[in-house]
């Protein structure tokens, strides 16, 4: 049965025009859109038939109970609170209620129905628009909408998007911490704020040719300028803008990305890269880049110079082909295995062919760098000519030979060959054996691993001044003091001159050191044995001089009261015995002056030898039976005993003037000259001579060459004058002259 028609169903409750009735069931039949007719029980009187093509429900099924079944239960209370609403009069003209109805197939669809309540009919009157469409769209807006808040709340790029005014309708949190400025602060301010003023006139240009044209659109590309945070700061960033639209209006979104750390990275990758290059092409030897294939990407400027090629020569080609022929392929395996994912670098020495067709020696160490995943990206090499190393090697090794000959017959030396690194290349002496070292386990290694540290501290300069073109030698005691060894290092010299590696020589002379130890102690007794002798030689003269003085005056007074009263055998006797006792007197009187002559304990100063000359040349020249001829030269001022230095000129002018023949003018020069850091003093006269055989014999104690009564005197004036040069660190000696006569000569220290 077909269900009321809208104008019979209200006809049954009101008077209509027919016509309208007419109209009024076309239209409902056409409309879309939901129309209902519902009693006060929520029963749904009549209904239109858009109901069962977008609910699914007939007529009579919507009739038999109520609506409210339909409805979404969380849309219920508010469908009720509608209803009271609108039964209460209180709903006004056009109240609209937004629901969810079940459909048949138990999904929900939405609609918004407006209602009209006639309280004469008793009957609430329905018209319901599908608004399904309109809330999946609403639906899918929020969704976007808080993905895209969730997306821009953890971005830490700043999101900032602006009308097409350029005003700020849109600010992330990354943007609250790029520019320093909240959410608050920066809505509704200009775009262009984010800008330094010197960008704003350009950004403006490129916003306001893009709204009259549409070209130049944003977003075309990323630029990288500066931004300008809340405390003025500039901070380098990378800019992204996009545009939109929305509701007919135009709409940017840049992306602001601070690239601080990019461009530190950046210039820390540059100055790093300059360093390298810097590096690479500075370095004293050859430096290569080269492809896992071999092929050379770049050569260093010392390669270049090794090889005898630019680098545009270089670059391209394999470095097997710089190689000698016979060289080429020679490290390929090891190449292979590198690339294979073996750690082992290579390390070889080849022969490498220079661009003036000569050849020479290189030491090759080539590593492998590979990028974070592990994939080969180059070979890095380091190629240094070694060819001088080589003829260094030959001449060592020469040496080694010639000096392995010599050492094998000085048992009691030993011979160590050395290079720039300090590393025994050879080593050679029984003493090393005896020490417990065999030589050829300590060749190849370093000096610091083979000496004891103490050791080690003491020598190492002395080889490094072999290395350098210096000779040193001095002594160096064992650790436990039993042992002295005399060392001695000196640079080895190739054929050309050049410094090869160094020498270290040892021989032990513990028993030449003990045998000068023992000489230093019998030196000391002597000196103290010397010592006391002049203690009691001293003190003997002293002691003996008072006796002498009585025994001289009485027989000087036996002399003058009994000359004459007796025979002639008593006067002679009395006469020997006077003279006996003078000679005593002066015997005695010498070694006084000999006991005292040069002592160490005597004070040193200035003394004016010429002065002293002079003033012992004077008092010979007065008693001289015919007048000696006594000249003295220019004397130099010295340092020392004046009282000494006084008696030695004395006694050598005397021993002049006195050693004449009878009958002969004495004539006696005194002179001196400087010679180096001593002064040379000589003493020459015209007496009888000197035969070169006693030249040392007359400066000894009491070694006399005549008889007192050819020339008296007791024979220690020249030991005291020995004694006193001697004292002042010089030497005497005497010689005969050409022309006759005798010449005395003495050194003195300069100062």
């Amino acid at each position: 049965m077909m269900p009321p028609t809208f104008s019979a169903s209200i006809r049954r409750n009101s008077a209509a025009p027919a016509g309208s009735d007419a109209i009024a069931d076309r239209l409902s039949a056409m409309t879309h859109d939901l129309l209902a007719a519902a009693d006060t029980q929520r029963r749904l009187q009549w209904t239109n038939p858009a109901w069962q093509p977008l609910l699914g429900w007939t007529a009579a099924e919507l009739a038999a109970a109520s609506y409210h079944r339909l409805v979404h239960p969380d849309d219920l209370d508010r469908v009720r609170r509608a209803e009271h609403a609108v039964l209460a009069g209180r709903a006004g003209e056009r109240p609209e209620t937004e629901l969810r109805l079940r459909t048949r197939s138990g999904d929900y669809r939405w609609f918004v129905f407006g209602t009209s309540f006639s309280p004469k009919d008793e009957l609430v009157f329905f018209s319901g628009k599908d608004i399904t469409a309109r809330k999946q769209g609403e639906e899918q807006l929020r969704v976007a909408e808080e993905r895209f808040r969730a997306v821009t709340g953890a971005d830490r790029d700043a999101i900032v998007s602006a009308d097409a005014d350029g005003r700020i309708v849109f600010w992330n949190a990354g943007a609250e911490a790029t520019f320093g400025r909240s959410a608050a602060e920066a809505l509704g301010q200009p775009l262009t704020d984010l800008l330094p003023e010197r960008h704003r006139k350009d950004h403006l240009a490129v916003v306001a040719r893009f709204l009259a044209s549409g070209d130049g659109a944003p977003g075309t590309q990323t630029v990288e300028l500066e931004g300008l945070r809340a405390d003025s700061s500039e901070f380098p960033l990378e800019l992204s803008l996009g545009s939109w639209s929305e509701s007919g209006g135009r709409y940017f979104t840049g992306v602001f990305r601070d690239v601080s750390e990019r461009l530190h990275a950046r210039r820390a990758l540059q100055e790093a890269e300059q360093r390298f290059s810097g590096a690479f092409e500075g370095a004293a030897v050859g430096l290569l880049l080269a492809a896992p294939d071999g092929t050379l990407l770049r050569a260093n400027r010392a390669l270049c110079e090794l090889s005898g090629r630019p680098e545009q020569e270089l670059v391209g080609r394999s470095f097997d082909e710089l190689l000698h022929p016979d060289e080429r392929g020679a490290d390929a395996e090891a190449m292979r295995a590198m690339l294979a994912g073996g750690t082992e670098p290579l390390a070889a020495e080849r022969r490498f062919e220079c661009g003036d067709g000569s050849t020479g020696i290189v030491r090759i160490n080539l590593s492998l760098i590979r990028g974070a995943g592990g994939e080969p990206l180059h070979f890095v090499g380091q190629v240094e000519d070694v060819t001088e190393r080589r003829r260094t090697v030959a001449a060592l090794r020469l040496s080694e030979a010639r000096y392995k000959g010599l050492i094998k017959h000085l048992p009691d030396s030993t011979v160590h060959l050395f290079d720039g690194e300090l590393r025994l290349l050879f080593c050679e002496g029984e003493r090393l054996r005896s020490h417990g070292y065999e030589p050829r386990e300590l060749e190849g290694r370093l000096l610091r691993e083979v000496l004891p540290a103490g050791a080690f501290v003491r020598l190492e300069p002395a080889y490094r001044a072999a290395l350098a073109g210096e000779t040193r030698s001095f002594d160096l005691d064992s650790t436990d003091g039993s042992a002295t060894y005399w060392v001695q290092t000196v640079p080895l010299r190739d054929d050309r001159g050049r410094i090869a590696g160094g020498m270290a020589l040892s021989r032990d002379i513990s028993d030449r050191r003990r045998a000068e130890r023992l000489l230093e102690e019998r030196a000391r007794e002597l000196e103290r044995s010397n010592a006391e002798l002049e203690q009691f030689a001293f003190i003997a003269s002293h002691d003996l001089s008072e006796p002498l003085r009585m025994i001289a005056g009485h027989l000087q007074l036996l002399r003058r009261r009994y000359r004459g009263e007796l025979d002639e055998d008593a006067d002679a006797m009395i006469e020997f015995a006077v003279g006996g006792a003078a000679r005593m007197r002066h015997l005695i009187d010498d070694l006084l002056t000999y006991s005292h002559a040069g002592r160490a304990d005597q004070p040193s100063e200035p003394v004016d030898l010429h002065a002293l000359a002079e003033c012992a040349a004077e008092l010979l020249r007065a008693p001289a039976a015919a007048g000696a001829s006594i000249s003295v030269g220019p004397l130099p001022t010295l340092p020392g005993n004046a009282l000494g230095l006084g008696q030695l000129l004395q006694n050598l002018i005397e021993n002049a003037v006195k050693f004449v023949p009878a009958g002969q003018t004495a004539e006696v020069e005194v002179g001196a000259q400087r010679e180096g850091a001593m002064w040379c003093f000589t003493v020459a006269d015209n007496g009888i001579g000197l035969d070169p055989a006693h030249a040392e014999q007359i400066f000894r104690m009491f070694g006399r060459l005549h008889s007192d009564d050819d020339y008296p005197g007791t024979g220690i004036g020249l030991a005291i004058a020995k004694k006193v040069v001697e004292r002042h660190g010089g030497r005497i000696w005497a010689e005969p002259r050409a022309e006759r006569g005798s010449r005395f000569c003495f050194t003195l220290p300069a100062g």
